[in-house]
């Protein structure tokens, strides 16, 4: 079996990048585990879940903030438990501000991808224009 432990992504802004994350993460129940001028990282009541990561950029690097489409990762997706949390993260990243790609809509051409009728998510980017997608599908 194959699982993963943790997901760590660099930001452009660790301060903001951790309010982004406190509030995004927390309708899933993860707390903030630990926190200093370099890096956060917050974790799960349910010990399957990954730790999540955020490190601060190096200062000489801070204007080389993430572009899309450009090698390397693409996005992240957030498999979520019940649709109605697709709906309040978006509403958490749209007062956050940040950019929203694609607003909470059905997306049956993923659900071929899935054992469900259905699919629905949002996507946006995060303070650091990393690309988030929170998803659910019916069981």
């Amino acid at each position: 079996m194959l699982t993963i432990h943790h997901i760590a992504i660099t930001a452009t802004n660790l301060k903001l990048s951790s309010q982004f994350y406190d509030a995004v993460l927390k309708p899933f129940g993860y707390v903030r585990h630990f926190s200093d001028e370099t890096a956060c990282s917050w974790v799960s009541p349910k010990s399957s879940q990954p730790e999540f990561l955020v490190y601060a950029a190096k200062p000489e690097q801070i204007k080389n903030e993430h572009i899309l489409y450009n090698p390397g990762v693409h996005h992240y997706c957030f498999k979520v438990d019940e649709k109605h949390l697709i709906d309040e993260v978006f509403l958490i990243a749209k007062d956050f501000g940040v950019e929203i790609l694609d607003t909470p809509t059905e997306y049956p051409r993923y659900a071929k991808n899935v054992d469900s009728k259905s699919y629905y998510a949002v996507f946006f980017t995060d303070p650091s224009n990393i690309k988030l997608e929170f998803a659910w599908m019916p069981k």
